[in-house]
């Protein structure tokens, strides 16, 4: 059970730049972690790898605490993945989901 709406910027920016962005900042080791985009591309990949279904993360441990654990899966399952979509030519960008609406898109060429 999610407590609130989770916020990017106050607990999952900050999380994600206390815990990964030494090693997943700019010119370090794939995926990049630096912005929202970054951070939501990667969610499935970074929920595994916090939660250690793959290598743990952060690397060298310990475990992120629970309550770190449970935001992240929050903010994942409150809406906050960017859907990137080409269809065509036609390349839909940042495509935010929120209770199943769209919000914020735009098309590029």
């Amino acid at each position: 059970v999610c407590p609130d709406t989770i916020s990017f910027s106050t607990q999952i920016m900050p999380m994600i730049t206390d815990n990964c962005i030494g090693c997943h900042g700019p010119g370090n080791t794939s995926p990049a972690l630096t912005n929202h985009s970054e951070i939501a591309n990667n969610a499935t990949k970074i929920s595994k790898s916090i939660h250690g279904s793959t290598t743990l993360m952060p690397i060298g441990g310990p475990q992120l605490a629970d309550t770190l654990l449970q935001y992240f899966d929050c903010w994942v399952k409150q809406g906050s993945w960017i859907i990137r979509l080409k269809i065509g030519r036609l390349k839909i960008k940042d495509w935010k989901i929120k209770d199943w609406k769209i919000k914020d898109w735009k098309i590029e060429d």
